[in-house]
């Protein structure tokens, strides 16, 4: 299990870049888009939060939320875009020491299943902390997404679940593809009831940075059609 130090270090790598904040935050947003209509008023236990992205949006739905995160600069972060907030609780803990009493109607995992060493183990625990008829929306980089297939023909990459400088540096254990990660939300205890791809990434984020929004959006309907290259899974979940 990584340590909060080893957190702390990882996280130096890649929040708040201009990369995380810029054309990453504006590509994820449309994968958040696409789970909106899933989301009611209610406690949510937020696992990860980065810079706010998804908080921001269960704000926006009614929600109260409780963040758990392990990197301290994003707490710090947190703490204070949410000074004046009272309906956000951020507690500094790794995902593996957290345990809570209480139930929550939405669980959302942002990204970081790929980062624990036994992400299963998390999903059997985090039934019990979900109310009855709640949901579970679980989130991560896909494999197989067109910009690492042409990182493999580059010859970037060693294969589609290799890793990369920045996958070690940023802590990633592995990569998931939308067959892949069906199998672990459904080996955690969980049937999926939607698992997709959003947006379409042709080559790596800086080479995007200055796309317009109407591009993005062309690319986000295109992984409808393709979803095997599209560059976020999103998986909504209930109990099994």
């Amino acid at each position: 299990m990584r340590t909060i130090a080893e957190i702390n270090k990882a996280a130096e790598h890649y929040y708040f870049t201009p990369q995380q904040t810029g054309i990453d935050n504006r590509c994820r947003e449309r994968m958040i888009r696409r789970c909106l209509p899933y989301i009611r008023p209610g406690h949510v236990l937020e696992l990860g939060f980065m810079d706010g992205q998804w908080t921001h949006h269960f704000l926006a739905k009614g929600c109260r939320i409780t963040v758990v995160e392990g990197a301290a600069r994003n707490i710090e972060f947190g703490r204070s875009k949410y000074a004046n907030e009272p309906r956000v609780t951020l507690i500094h803990s790794t995902f593996e020491d957290f345990a809570s009493a209480e139930t929550f109607d939405l669980i959302h995992m942002g990204g970081m299943l790929k980062h624990l060493e036994d992400p299963i183990a998390l999903l059997h625990r985090s039934r019990d902390w979900l109310k009855p008829g709640g949901i579970l929306i679980a989130t991560t980089p896909n494999a197989r997404s067109l910009h690492r297939r042409v990182g493999v023909y580059m010859g970037l990459l060693e294969d589609l679940n290799g890793l990369s400088a920045t996958d070690r540096n940023v802590g990633n254990l592995r990569h998931y593809d939308l067959e892949s990660f069906r199998k672990l939300l459904l080996d955690g205890g969980y049937s999926v009831v939607e698992i997709a791809t959003a947006i379409v990434k042709p080559v790596s984020s800086d080479k995007m940075a200055d796309w317009p929004e109407d591009l993005l959006d062309a690319l986000d309907q295109i992984a409808t059609e393709l979803p095997d290259y599209g560059w976020y899974i999103y998986a909504v979940c209930r109990l099994a």
